[in-house]
């Protein structure tokens, strides 16, 4: 409704504008040839901002508030991960953990010098997937594999978390946990 009401604001503005240019013309005013060249940019310019100004309203807010809430839930590893540290996480988490720290195995994105990345991608989906006939040796043989040091569980995409904290906790202690996460440090086997 709001909307509407700056379009019709705004077809107003321009119609009395342009009234005003044409009764000048017909009871033969003198209107300065710079008024007439004016009016018209002008009178565009003022119906595009009036246009726009929702638009450009709900930007501006986006812009200002607070950026990207989830990420802020990732934060603690900053606090218990290194830079070289190896991180085995999903593939959706994958993409902020380097942020605060740490290396994933593999990432929904493109990592650079990294050849066998769809194999990687592969075993994370295989690791984190419920479905999948993996067996919990097959799962002991990834960590292995990519030297993890750490396993990042996220609730909500891990639909069995509980039962890989409950596997990897017998190598490892749990140092965080929140709603959102289970972070446990896995020690070199």
């Amino acid at each position: 409704m709001a909307e509407l009401s700056h379009i019709l604001y705004s077809f107003s503005t321009s119609s009395l504008l342009s009234n005003f240019l044409l009764e000048s013309k017909v009871h033969g005013t003198h209107v300065s040839i710079w008024f007439q060249r004016l009016i018209v940019p002008v009178s565009v310019m003022v119906l595009v901002l009036l246009l726009s100004l929702q638009p450009l309203k709900t930007t501006l807010k986006n812009a200002f508030r607070e950026r990207w809430p989830t990420s802020k839930s990732y934060q603690f590893l900053s606090q218990f991960t290194n830079q070289y540290d190896v991180v085995l996480s999903d593939i959706n988490s994958s993409w902020i953990v380097p942020t605060f720290g740490g290396k994933v195995v593999a990432a929904g994105h493109p990592l650079a010098f990294v050849p066998d990345l769809d194999v990687r991608r592969s075993d994370m989906d295989h690791f984190f997937n419920k479905e999948a006939v993996l067996s919990d040796n097959e799962r002991q043989q990834i960590i292995q594999k990519y030297k993890a040091n750490y396993l990042l569980l996220r609730k909500s995409e891990s639909l069995n978390w509980q039962h890989l904290q409950q596997l990897f906790i017998l190598q490892g202690q749990v140092v965080f946990e929140s709603d959102n996460f289970v972070l446990i440090s896995l020690k070199p086997t």
